[in-house]
C-alpha cells in the first residue's frame, strides 16, 4: 500500500541519515587525532577508504574500492595487449595512500609513455615498474615512489653504445605528448625525465616525491 511504501522509504532515509551521522562523528574524531599528532595520515587514508566501502554497501550492496596506481596500471597493461603491445607491471612496494590523488595523472602519463613505444619504435614490448626510494638508490626523494617506464628494447646485446638510442629519446622527448606529460608531472609535484637505455631502448622515469607541496596538500 502507499501508506507501507512511504513508511519504508521515511525507515531508508533515517538510515542512511544515521550512516551520515556516524560517518561526521568518525571524521571528527580522526582528524582531531591527526592534528594532536597521535595519527599517521596514511592511517587516516586507509580508514577513509573502508568508509567508502561500507557506505556504498549500505546504499546499495556495491562494495565501492577506490582505484590504486597498481589497478590502474594493471588497466593499462589489458588495453595495450589488446593493441598489440605486451606490458608487464612490477611492483615492488605497497603504494602508499598519499599517491592516491595523483593516480589519474600518473595513469594518463603511463598512457602518453606507452603510446610513444607503439608509435615511435617497432618494440612490442614494455615494462611499467614501481618502486619506493629503498629500491631505487639514485633517487634523492626520501620517501619518493618512482614509476618506471621502459621498452622492449631490441635484439642487440648490450655492449651497444648507448648514443645509438639518444636520437630516439630526443624525438620521444620533444614532441606535443612528451610536453603535455612534462606539465601533467608539474602539476603532482612530480619530476619526469627520458633516459636511453644501454643496450637499446628509452626509460621514462617518473618520481613522485611526497614533500611536494601538491601531496602535502592532500
Amino acid at each position: 500500500s502507499i501508506t507501507s511504501a512511504c513508511g519504508s522509504c521515511r525507515q531508508l532515509r533515517e538510515q542512511r541519515l544515521a550512516q551520515r551521522s556516524l560517518v561526521h562523528d568518525g571524521i571528527a574524531q580522526v582528524l582531531g587525532a591527526v592534528v594532536a599528532g597521535d595519527l599517521d595520515a596514511n592511517v587516516l587514508g586507509a580508514w577513509i577508504d573502508e568508509e567508502i566501502a561500507r557506505i556504498g554497501v549500505a546504499i546499495d550492496g556495491t562494495e565501492r574500492k577506490p582505484a590504486s596506481i597498481g589497478d590502474e596500471l594493471h588497466g593499462l597493461a589489458a588495453e595495450f595487449g589488446r593493441r598489440g603491445l605486451n606490458v608487464v607491471v612490477e611492483q615492488s612496494a605497497p603504494v602508499p595512500h598519499w599517491t592516491r590523488t595523483a593516480t589519474p595523472t600518473v595513469t594518463e602519463i603511463v598512457r602518453e609513455a606507452l603510446n610513444n613505444v607503439a608509435k615511435h619504435t617497432d618494440r612490442r614490448s614494455a615494462t611499467v615498474a614501481v618502486e619506493s626510494v629503498d629500491r631505487s638508490p639514485d633517487i634523492a626523494a626520501d620517501g619518493a615512489i618512482v614509476v618506471r617506464v621502459t621498452d622492449g628494447g631490441d635484439e642487440r646485446s648490450n655492449d651497444v653504445d648507448v648514443d645509438v638510442d639518444v636520437g630516439v629519446a630526443e624525438r620521444v622527448g620533444s614532441g606535443v605528448g612528451t610536453r603535455s606529460m612534462a606539465e601533467a608531472a608539474a602539476s603532482i609535484g612530480a619530476s619526469i625525465d627520458w633516459i636511453p637505455r644501454v643496450g637499446g631502448g628509452t626509460e621514462v622515469r617518473l618520481v613522485l616525491d611526497p614533500s611536494a607541496p601538491q601531496q602535502q596538500a592532500v
